[in-house]
């Protein structure tokens, strides 16, 4: 076979490309399912990233449906490990505000490769100028009558207006798609949901919807979907009355996440949700502190999650430059108000994983320890995330780690939820805040100072297993300190 021949039978052709050993690298010394192997790591990051740039709107930096061509095109060996994988050729990447004269053929090629291979379809900007394009119209050919192959999709939209135009021409539910994403406009207002809209979706196990305002219709419950995600969104797309219709349209899902935009700023309280949404199966829990105080306030006044195990909470960011005193009392005041409603909301869910994200600097660690960590029941709680914070990190982790003395404790938090040793003086006692800590994780974290981690580690309760960081501008994971916590640790499990 020559170079610039593809595969057997294949109509399909590379340009010419040399052998591995002309290039400098020692990579034909690999067996072709070394390199497979390789390229399947590859494979999932890259998936990940595209579909994380479409969803914000990105360019996506890594050349598209171009990716795996490119791979297959460096050398015979790398051609020949990605022709026998047609895993590797299932995405099907299709930006709608570019011309797109070459996407035809290449979508040929692609689908040539990936045999009979269940495809990823992601498209970015649709919009209904699009839809009256030659291009789009041979897609769309090429695409329908192989719709049963699609797995996943996931779609932007350019116009709020755009979602119901393009679905009603095309609708890309396919009868196979186990995971949909339909992330509508952030311009504007929300989208609509078409007619029709989830209609054949029998194979469905996620959906996720931003900027979309969700109707209950036809009181048909699609208890087929078990993960949800809403957000982030506008304001009245995720009111009060919002998620009790999701609660009715979706009533088996065992992970809910409801995001709100970082500007809501919701300010009356919504009554208690029916007895009939129970959420019996919800075990995880993503949400933003001014939904537990608004949209989800009946789950904490009713305690309508009985199996819930994991909760994720994502703080709005605070502005640490306001100017007056006013203005600083208000961002007080409404940081108190997140750590009071998560608090009041874990009070009686005995979780196992807690992640906070996002506690900036302007979370004062007192407020945090009282209105979230004081509150909260942590009798189960053993594995604690904190992600993204910044300012008082490093507080945070002695905070959890070590033991403090507190004054007049409520009754009811001395009782049950911790293991709580009375000291000789009266009215105090001597508390941690989480008695049965297993790990630590502090990801993508600022600011952090460990040089008194060994000493919070010799303290931590006896359960813990592990302190990890990672991901913070500061490399601390090859600091002397970090070190030495992290063999303090290991020494404690032998």
């Amino acid at each position: 076979m020559s170079d610039t021949e593809g595969s057997e039978g294949s109509d399909y052709t590379f340009g010419d490309v040399p052998h591995a050993n002309y290039t400098g690298h020692h990579i034909q010394q690999f067996p072709i399912g070394v390199l497979q192997r390789m390229f399947k790591y590859w494979h999932a990051p890259y998936v990940k990233n595209l579909l994380s740039a479409v969803k914000s709107g990105r360019a996506y930096e890594e050349r598209g449906m171009e990716a795996p061509f490119d791979l297959a095109e460096i050398c015979r060996e790398f051609r020949a490990a990605m022709q026998e994988t047609p895993e590797l050729w299932t995405v099907v990447y299709v930006n709608f505000t570019s011309g797109n004269e070459d996407l035809i053929p290449r979508l040929h090629e692609l689908l040539h490769f990936s045999k009979d291979e269940r495809l990823t379809i992601i498209f970015q900007s649709v919009n209904v100028q699009a839809c009256e394009t030659a291009w789009y119209q041979e897609m769309h050919k090429i695409l329908e009558p192989i719709k049963f192959r699609w797995a996943t999709v996931a779609v932007s939209y350019a116009r709020p207006q755009d979602l119901v135009d393009c679905w009603n021409r095309w609708p890309l539910l396919g009868s196979n798609v186990s995971d949909l994403r339909v992330w509508g406009s952030v311009q504007a207002g929300a989208s609509r949901i078409p007619v029709r809209f989830l209609q054949g979706g029998a194979a469905l196990k996620r959906l996720e919807l931003r900027n979309v305002a969700w109707i209950h219709k036809n009181q048909v419950s699609l208890r087929n979907v078990a993960r949800l995600r809403v957000g982030p969104s506008v304001d009245e797309v995720l009111g009060h009355s919002t998620v009790m219709e999701l609660c009715a349209s979706f009533p088996a899902i065992t992970s809910l996440s409801l995001v709100a935009f970082e500007t809501s700023t919701w300010t009356t309280h919504a009554g208690p949700l029916p007895a009939t949404f129970a959420l019996e199966h919800l075990t995880h829990l993503t949400v933003s502190p001014v939904l537990l105080a608004t949209s989800l306030q009946g789950f904490e006044e009713r305690h309508v999650i009985p199996a819930l195990m994991s909760c994720s909470i994502r703080f709005r960011q605070m502005d640490e430059e306001l100017e007056g005193d006013e203005e600083a009392e208000e961002s007080t005041r409404r940081s108190q108000e997140d750590l009071a409603a998560v608090g009041t909301f874990l009070k009686e869910h005995e979780i196992t994983t807690l992640k906070l994200r996002g506690l900036d600097g302007g979370y004062a660690p007192l407020a945090v320890r009282t209105h979230l960590f004081e509150k909260m029941a942590t009798k189960k709680l053993a594995n604690l995330y904190l992600e993204e914070c910044s300012g008082h990190t490093t507080e945070y982790i002695e905070m959890v780690l070590t033991k403090f003395i507190v004054r007049e404790l409520p009754p009811n938090r001395l009782a049950g939820a911790r293991s709580v040793p009375r000291t000789s003086l009266g009215g105090e006692a001597t508390i941690r805040l989480i008695p049965r800590l297993q790990y630590l994780y502090v990801y993508k974290c600022d600011d952090i100072d460990v040089t008194d981690l060994p000493t919070w580690v010799r303290d931590a309760p006896k359960t813990l297993k592990d302190v990890v960081i990672r991901g913070s501008k500061r490399e601390i994971v090859e600091e002397e300190r970090y070190i030495e916590a992290k063999g303090i640790i290991n020494n404690r499990r032998m």
